[in-house]
């Protein structure tokens, strides 16, 4: 696949998507949670990564549901979807054994883009950059990082909402083009253009602010530990305040079960998420 650095990440001149990934899935994981990169397409909506097979091309998740539970190291090939692909309608066809029978069909649908697409991308991509730069140009002066991070979770609490009709609308969805363009954009830093985010969108948009304001951050992923939820899977970020790492709730979706509070400390964090394995903590 012919991927070249430009200013938006990566290119789109190439749309090869079914990849060969090192032997490691913790960093698949990380990509499924936040993108290629940092600046890369898939970190503002456009890519998404899918079907993890074995070297055979069969489906590991064919048996087990929840991909944060393969701990296994035997994840080698992925699909990588790009919205600008003309192809990007056809769907992947497991068979009985898992095995991906159209991998050759998918590849050829997804190797040709369409012009018109990466326009309208681009033209995203910009909106985007614009007004996380706004978010970033107005943070008061002098101020320090733990305010600057309230600064961040009040501007999200004002301008943004979780949609309440994301699984009403993913189920009214014919293809993966029509996911990743009405309910996609919601996991990723698009959807501040559209101020309606999931919890994981809202996860990405702090942390890359909290990054984009020099403090390390990063989104973890796991399931929540709650009274009434026991397999419910969550994320909250992590940021280093000074010498210290914290965990926010970004969304603030568990602010009932927090009393009211956004900010854990890393045991606190642990106790209520149990972490997938997709970071190591120094």
């Amino acid at each position: 696949m012919e991927i070249e650095r430009n200013e938006f990440g990566l290119s789109m001149k190439s749309a090869l998507k079914i990849i060969s990934i090192p032997g490691n899935n913790s960093e698949l994981k990380a990509v499924m949670g936040e993108g290629v990169d940092n600046k890369s397409i898939t970190s503002y909506f456009y890519g998404f990564v899918d079907i993890s097979m074995n070297e055979d091309n069969v489906y590991l998740l064919n048996d087990e549901k929840d991909f944060s539970k393969i701990t296994e190291d035997e994840i080698t090939k992925v699909v990588l979807f790009l919205s600008c692909a003309s192809g990007i309608e056809t769907p992947g066809e497991i068979a009985d054994d898992g095995t991906l029978k159209n991998a050759e069909e998918i590849q050829k649908g997804l190797s040709v883009n369409d012009e018109e697409k990466i326009v309208k991308i681009k033209e995203k991509q910009e909106e985007t950059e614009r007004v996380l730069s706004e978010i970033i140009d107005g943070i008061p002066e002098n101020i320090g990082q733990k305010s600057t991070v309230d600064y961040f979770l009040k501007w999200l609490d004002q301008e943004m909402k979780v949609p309440d009709d994301t699984v009403t609308t993913a189920s009214e969805l014919s293809h993966m083009g029509e996911m990743l363009e009405q309910v996609y954009l919601q996991n990723h830093l698009v959807a501040v253009t559209e101020k309606k985010a999931s919890v994981l969108g809202y996860a990405k948009i702090f942390s890359e602010l909290c990054r984009r304001a020099g403090m390390d951050s990063h989104v973890v992923m796991g399931h929540w530990n709650g009274k009434w939820s026991q397999d419910e899977q969550y994320v909250l970020c992590a940021v280093k305040i000074g010498d210290q790492t914290v965990y926010v709730d970004a969304s603030g979706a568990k602010s009932s079960s927090l009393a009211g509070h956004r900010y854990l400390s890393e045991k606190e964090a642990k106790n209520r998420l149990a972490f997938a394995d997709c970071f190591q903590y120094d």
